[in-house]
C-alpha cells in the first residue's frame, strides 16, 4: 500500500457539507487481490461525480471500516456514504456491515453515514459474465 502526501488544501480539508465515499470489500490475504478494490476506488474518484472515494476492507487488510472512515473524518467530510463491493447478500451485508455502521453513528453522532446496496444481480454484471463465458467458448486451447 503506499500513502500519498496531500499537499492541497483542498484536498486535506473538506467543507463539512462535502460528501464522501467508502468503497468497502472484504478484503484477502493475498495483497494483490486487494488492489482490486483500491483500482475500483481510484477509478470511481477519476470519474469526478462522487469526491473523494476511499477504499477500506472488512478483514485481512488495512484500512479497515473505521480506520478509513476516520480517515475521511480527519479530512472533514462529515457526509459520507458507505458502498459495501459485495456481490451476495450474505452475512457481512446482512449483519455485519449493519454493525459496523450502527457503532459509527454512535460514536459520531453528528456524522451522515448511509449505505448504498450491495452489487447484486444487474444486467450489466450479467452482461460482464455474457462476455466472459463467450470468451471461453470462443478461446481455441479449451482448457
Amino acid at each position: 500500500m503506499h500513502d500519498v502526501e496531500v499537499k492541497s488544501k483542498s484536498c486535506s480539508e473538506a467543507k463539512s457539507t462535502e460528501r464522501a465515499v467508502l468503497l468497502l470489500g472484504h478484503g484477502s490475504r493475498r495483497g494483490e487481490a486487494n488492489d482490486v478494490l483500491r483500482h475500483m476506488a481510484a477509478a470511481l474518484q477519476d470519474l469526478k461525480r462522487f469526491g473523494v472515494v476511499a477504499p477500506a476492507f472488512l478483514h485481512f487488510e488495512k484500512p479497515d471500516f473505521h480506520e478509513g472512515l476516520a480517515a475521511l473524518l480527519r479530512r472533514g467530510f462529515r457526509d459520507i456514504i458507505v458502498m459495501p463491493y459485495f456481490l451476495y447478500c450474505g452475512a457481512h451485508v446482512l449483519k455485519d456491515i449493519p454493525v459496523e455502521m450502527n457503532l459509527a453513528r454512535v460514536k459520531y453522532p453528528d456524522l451522515k453515514i448511509r449505505i448504498t446496496e450491495n452489487l447484486g444481480f444487474h444486467d450489466k454484471l450479467l452482461d460482464i459474465v455474457v462476455q466472459r463465458l463467450s470468451e471461453a467458448m470462443a478461446s481455441e486451447t479449451g482448457t
